[in-house]
């Protein structure tokens, strides 16, 4: 339990655990990295969104990134507990998940869609803290479903409760026109591949715009490259396996 925070710092007086706000830490989340230096390089050079949760799913951490990305502060986000701040259907699917790891002792990793974003996320329990905790980290984008294998056996699982964010406005044929601007093809070339007009293939571009809140094709690509529906790679999506894995 985070006993007081202070100046943007919590601390567990138990455990001697302190969690700056510049994404200092001492003692426990230290061990996880064995050193201070390489646990700020996690939080601040790695690009990765970080967290750490507690038992009752309170965020006991949150780095800029992590908070960039949920849209709001630190102040907004430290305290609070993690179903408040994403979709129902993801927030529950991962809370359980990391019971399960909190049980089970195992590291796990998990692919699926945050708020339209693709994002690998690996949970780990953290080690040397009094109470059951769990570290997230993770990388926003496609490129996650294409990693390299990790160096220890982790089980990667698939999230079966996407949130689609925006995306879940648009219809099957607009999805279809965003993946084809985010492979670079022009107006006239998804015309041509669609068996559209020109004219008709700009007004679904156009409505993309106003969905998606963005003005331009280059904006749109970025979403569609962020969504992880562009084929960047050729390696395989990593497949589902049971979650069941992590209890081994």
């Amino acid at each position: 339990m985070i006993q007081s925070m202070n100046n943007g710092s919590l601390n567990d007086n138990s455990n001697g655990v302190t969690v700056s706000a510049n994404g200092h830490v001492t003692y426990a989340y230290s061990q996880l990295a064995n050193s201070d230096s390489l646990w700020f390089a996690l939080v601040n050079d790695s690009h990765s969104s970080v967290m750490i949760l507690g038992s009752d799913g309170v965020v006991e951490y949150a780095n800029q990134v992590a908070c960039a990305f949920i849209g709001k502060q630190p102040s907004e986000v430290i305290g609070r507990n993690y179903a408040e701040l994403f979709d129902e259907h993801h927030a529950a699917e991962r809370l359980g998940l990391m019971m399960q790891v909190m049980k089970s002792g195992n590291a796990i990793a998990i692919d699926g869609m945050v708020r339209g974003v693709a994002v690998r996320t690996v949970y780990r329990p953290v080690p040397g803290s009094s109470n059951s905790r769990v570290l997230l980290t993770s990388r926003l984008g496609p490129t996650l479903q294409h990693q390299a294998n990790h160096l220890e056996t982790l089980p990667v699982v698939r999230a079966r409760a996407d949130d689609y964010g925006k995306l879940s406005t648009l219809t099957a044929r607009e999805m279809e026109i965003l993946k084809h601007i985010g492979e670079g093809l022009s107006t006239a070339d998804i015309a041509k591949k669609l068996h559209r007009s020109v004219k008709t293939i700009e007004w679904h571009r156009v409505s993309l715009g106003n969905k998606l809140g963005v003005s331009n094709r280059v904006e749109l690509a970025r979403i569609a490259i962020a969504a992880g529906i562009v084929n960047l790679h050729t390696t395989p999506v990593v497949s589902e396996v049971s979650t069941a894995a992590v209890e081994g």
